[in-house]
């Protein structure tokens, strides 16, 4: 799971963050510019739509959507995706989830929208960073006999029909 920290709040997310540009009223933009930074080194500024951090679990959803690659269960690793970036080389990152990334505003234009795992919890002022690293908490799945992962994913993604 992933933990978020932005302006004083902590949000748990099962699944995925997106930070996202405003897309109604007077905060409405076109594009956001975001810099992302994994342990103190820059990755990429970001013109885009905004930005998807999945885990293996999310990665098959919006992320994937997005162009971003699927993670297995059991590998230990999150996934940065961002979204109609605005330049050839933004591309999708896989990054270990003892790392901590930081996404932090290029502009001090509107708001960014904070979702996390499909529900808008909160606004990002201009000057506010979101650090994001692994929970302390995880998650139990009730699986049945057959495990395969990747027939499950084939199933998922309308592939095979059985």
């Amino acid at each position: 799971m992933l933990e978020i920290n932005c302006g004083g709040s902590t949000y748990y997310a099962l699944n995925d963050l997106v930070v996202q540009r405003s897309t109604s009223g007077e905060n409405f933009r076109n594009t956001v510019n975001l810099r992302a930074e994994i342990d103190g080194s820059i990755v990429d500024n970001f013109s885009s739509d905004g930005i998807i951090v999945s885990t293996p679990t999310g990665s098959t959803a919006y992320s994937l959507s997005a162009g971003g690659s699927v993670l297995t269960p059991d590998i230990e690793a999150f996934i940065l995706t961002p979204i109609c970036a605005h330049s050839l080389h933004s591309r999708p990152i896989v990054f270990g989830n003892k790392s901590t990334l930081l996404i932090s505003p290029i502009d001090r234009g509107a708001p960014l929208e904070l979702i996390v795992d499909g529900k808008a919890v909160g606004t990002m002022s201009n000057s506010q960073n979101i650090i994001v690293n692994k929970s302390q908490f995880t998650v139990d799945f009730i699986t049945k006999d057959d495990k395969n992962f990747f027939k499950k994913l084939l199933i998922k993604l309308n592939i095979w029909s059985k």
